[in-house]
């Protein structure tokens, strides 16, 4: 395995060193759980917002790539796919790109294959009738009609390229490049 992502980015801040250990034990070239915000369910916000080395083991030196975030009126906010690109719209996501390709930073984004499904989703049916599966299902379900057209803007725009395309040879992503992303 190359990389790793931890569902929902749920390392936690206490279980940060450990985590670093097994991804260089497992012989991890990057992971990419870190989301550096300040959220309800996930983040460690004083994380870097940069790729950077997690740890120098014996030569091995994974990589962490972190979720894309921007700062805006002195708070640093979550930007990089998934429910903030459904909600966005896509002339927003692209000025956020270019924001973050001027200031050296790549686009770090996922995507969730359910988002292009033309299908609703039905927490209702897995989970039963509840405030909070209706909610759930709500959330999960707004704006996912927008995003095959809004990726096609975007992509008109942007280049992306993998993250093992951008550990094998970071010169072909600039910084300074307008279109530079990785997913």
């Amino acid at each position: 395995m190359l990389g790793h992502r931890a569902p929902a980015f749920s390392v936690t801040r206490d279980q940060l060193d450990g985590f670093c250990e097994i991804c260089l034990e497992a012989g991890l070239a990057y992971d990419s759980s870190i989301f550096p915000i300040r959220g309800r369910r996930y983040g460690i916000p004083d994380t870097p917002t940069m790729p950077y080395i997690i740890q120098d083991g014996g030569g091995r030196r994974p990589v962490e790539i972190p979720l894309s975030t921007i700062m805006w009126r002195g708070r640093r906010y979550p930007v990089a796919g998934g429910g903030y690109w459904r909600v966005l719209p896509a002339w927003v996501i692209r000025r956020i790109i270019a924001r973050l390709n001027r200031a050296g930073c790549p686009m770090v984004t996922y995507l969730h294959p359910y988002e292009f499904d033309s299908q609703p989703l039905s927490a209702t049916m897995a989970a039963g009738w509840s405030l909070r599966s209706l909610k759930h299902q709500f959330k999960q379900n707004l704006n996912r009609r927008s995003m095959c057209d809004k990726l096609d803007a975007i992509l008109s725009v942007h280049r992306f390229a993998p993250a093992e395309e951008y550990l094998r040879d970071p010169g072909r992503l600039p910084p300074h490049d307008p279109g530079a992303g990785l997913l």
